[in-house]
């Protein structure tokens, strides 16, 4: 007799992420509320050097929609950028999507808002990975959290007004692709992906970091015979559209196509600092037709922080020059390693090495506020916010490497299973890329790992709770 269907067991999933729902993204906003607990406790924000230009950026972006949309453009806004423009100081652009996020979330709530929006996020993005198993202890989850966010990198970048947290979520959803995803439902599935397309866009350096690490997850997957359509258009739909995104809105307001519109040549200026560039350059430059010796002549900056911020560096330029530059940076960059490519491959290796290593706090900077232009407010000295800053950049690095030996101890005695330890395969090598794409290409700078870094506490967080401390490795 044949079994009715209500009587037929359905398989259980593998995993399940219960607080990837709209019950967790209101706990997602009520602990992103604690984590901004430096925010709370100092009364001061933290911002970086790049923060004042995002929100100009987005500001100056308000004022192009105006003007296309025919609307009395504000007064008080800043100028729009114009890349023919002939003004000494050029004009660049870090990211169209992070610059119009935290302008609209600055006139709504101000720098807190951002720093809400940062780590409500990044938590639901997170919150993919708590299983049910993980939720059936939640003493250890309670007290694990309250650890990592006391202790670790986490609180200090989700109030840090850069892009730099969205980092994380990337490598986060590169390790749920890998197996998770197939248990998460179709409107889990759209969030997940929805974020990591909003954060893969947030900044130039993420979409290399997204290319690699979803390739390679994506290349397991075909190998195993697990590569699903759902995975496929989850894996490139972040990769395709911040390019896309970028060359319309450059099309449209720059009258520029371009998918990185009015760069930084960060590249360029790291290859000046190493070497590869500048020896190509010396010898070059009498006779080739590169804008920058044209406008440098024999005084070409070789440091990073000369070269893109220092005053006898591209900022002495016109925009007409910079963009010359930037044309130009791919081809200098491949004649330098053509006729130094043990230099300039020890180069790259050697700095994603050192930057891995670097996490800290020492690039996060204190200040009362923002004036109208966002330019930091003088005011007094605050002790408090630098002691916790020089006090946080040994505790928050120390609390990352005792995890990291926490989570090896647990793979080394068998106390992970099969898809936590495939889980942390993948933020490892989450980890390296971020080093080799951010530390090899641009500088080693606290910063850029300690915005990832505490996925190592979190996730040993996680597997505690989820195994306890039994020996075990599913085959599953």
């Amino acid at each position: 007799m044949p079994q009715r269907r209500a009587d037929i067991p359905s398989a259980a999933p593998e995993r399940a992420a219960p607080l990837l729902s709209v019950r967790g993204c209101v706990l997602a906003v009520g602990l992103s509320f604690l984590l901004c607990w430096p925010m709370l406790l100092t009364g001061r924000d933290f911002i970086f050097y790049d923060t004042t230009a995002y929100l100009r950026g987005g500001e100056t972006m308000w004022e192009m929609l105006q003007e296309r949309l025919g609307m009395e453009p504000d007064a008080a806004a800043l100028p729009a950028l114009d890349p023919d423009d002939t003004d000494t100081r050029p004009s660049t652009i870090r990211s169209f999507v992070y610059s119009g996020t935290t302008f609209v979330a600055n006139q709504i709530g101000g720098l807190w808002a951002i720093a809400l929006l940062h780590g409500s996020l990044t938590l639901l993005a997170f919150f993919a990975l708590v299983t049910p198993q993980a939720l059936s202890r939640p003493k250890h989850l309670v007290v694990g959290a309250g650890m990592v966010g006391a202790f670790s990198t986490l609180p200090w970048y989700v109030v840090f007004i850069t892009p730099d947290l969205w980092a994380a979520i990337v490598v986060l959803h590169g390790a749920i692709l890998f197996r998770p995803f197939d248990t998460l439902g179709r409107w889990q599935k759209i969030t997940l992906t929805a974020m990591a397309t909003f954060a893969t866009a947030t900044h130039y350096g993420n979409l290399p970091l997204a290319v690699g690490l979803f390739t390679l997850v994506l290349a397991w997957r075909l190998f195993a015979g697990r590569l699903s359509r759902s995975v496929l258009l989850a894996a490139i739909l972040p990769i395709l559209f911040s390019p896309i995104a970028n060359l319309t809105v450059s099309t449209v307001s720059l009258d520029t196509a371009s998918v990185t519109p009015l760069r930084l040549p960060i590249v360029l200026a790291r290859s000046l600092q190493d070497g590869p560039a500048s020896w190509y350059l010396e010898t070059a430059c009498p006779e080739a037709d590169h804008a920058i010796c044209e406008v440098f002549g024999d005084e070409i900056p070789d440091s990073v922080p000369d070269f893109l911020w220092g005053e006898d560096g591209i900022n002495s330029l016109t925009n007409a020059q910079l963009q010359r530059i930037r044309d130009e940076e791919v081809e200098i960059l491949w004649q330098a390693f053509k006729r130094y490519p043990l230099a300039q491959t020890s180069s790259l290796f050697g700095n994603a090495i050192r930057q891995a290593g670097s996490i800290g706090l020492d690039e996060l900077q204190s200040t009362a506020g923002l004036d109208a232009a966002y330019a930091p407010l003088p005011g007094p000295d605050d002790p408090l916010s630098e002691g916790l800053l020089t006090a946080f950049d040994t505790i928050a690095p120390l609390f990352t490497w005792l995890a990291a030996a926490g989570l090896g101890g647990m793979f080394l005695w068998r106390r992970l299973s099969r898809p936590q330890v495939e889980i942390l395969f993948v933020v490892f090598v989450g980890l390296a890329l971020n080093a080799l794409v951010f530390g090899g290409l641009s500088a080693p700078a606290d910063r850029y790992q300690g915005r990832v870094a505490w996925l190592l506490p979190a996730l040993l967080v996680l597997f505690v709770a989820e195994t306890g401390l039994r020996r075990r490795r599913d085959s599953v």
